[in-house]
């Protein structure tokens, strides 16, 4: 079974981070629904609406979080190798993803 791949711009990603970042029963594991499916699910159908794509349901916005998640996850890895290597601090690793600094909520 195939999945669609949907592509973003950088515009697209930063709004998609942005309305990620609003429904915080997603991502705050301290949110008081974080542990609702009911609320989950509701989130992920309100931020399809927001979003405004059409066939970016509530699967694909959960693949696309957790690609979004991944990569910057292994972004921050190379920085903090980057740091530990007793390299000065020129050469530390930056990363070149428009939307990396978005994502530090998490």
């Amino acid at each position: 079974m195939s999945q669609k791949v949907l592509k973003f711009g950088s515009g697209d990603l930063i709004k998609f981070i942005e309305i990620y970042r609003s429904h915080e029963c997603l991502w705050d594991t301290e949110n008081v629904n974080y542990k609702n499916r009911d609320a989950r699910s509701a989130a992920l159908v309100a931020f399809s609406q927001e979003f405004g794509v059409d066939g970016l349901g509530p699967k694909e916005i959960t693949n696309k979080i957790k690609n979004l998640r991944t990569q910057y996850h292994a972004e921050r890895k190379k920085i903090k190798d980057s740091m530990s290597t007793g390299s000065g601090t020129a050469d530390i690793y930056k990363s070149k993803l428009s939307w990396y600094n978005l994502m530090d909520f998490f």
